[in-house]
């Protein structure tokens, strides 16, 4: 199974959500004519995997905050 490591529009938070699971959630937003809330940044064939990359991005996001203070 694929995994998304998604992205939200407006609050920039960061997740996982199967590619199946993604696709339905997008035909029914469609359906209702809303915009869809998310993009998608990397996908992979492992959640895990998908977690471990949303934790780097995290940590290097800390880092990068820390420095700017």
């Amino acid at each position: 199974m694929e995994y998304c490591v998604c992205k939200h529009k407006v609050s920039g938070e960061l997740f996982v959500i199967p590619r199946n699971t993604r696709e339905i959630m997008i035909n029914v937003l469609t359906d209702f004519e809303n915009g869809v809330n998310s993009v998608v940044i990397k996908t992979f064939e492992d959640c895990k995997e998908a977690e471990g990359y949303i934790a780097e991005l995290n940590a290097a996001d800390l880092i990068i905050n820390k420095s700017i203070k």
